[in-house]
């Protein structure tokens, strides 16, 4: 997801409410009913970064330090 001209507050912010909004909704098939929830990793784009890669590289950095952390 790229949110344009976020700070990275900004960013953070939003994804904690995408993973309490995801955590809150079930999916139902049938007479199931299944709880999910989600990691994600936020990356400010910086004009050092040299390419897009560089910038998902930091997200994806982000995103296993959240998992490492307890996920969800």
């Amino acid at each position: 997801m790229l949110l344009e001209a976020a700070s990275i507050e900004d960013a953070q912010v939003w994804a904690e409410r995408f993973r309490q909004d995801t955590a809150a909704t079930a999916v139902v098939c049938g007479d199931v009913s299944i709880s999910y929830s989600a990691s994600m990793g936020v990356a400010l784009l910086d004009p050092r970064l040299r390419s897009v890669e560089q910038v998902m590289q930091q997200a994806d950095s982000a995103l296993y330090q959240a998992k490492r952390q307890g996920r969800n």
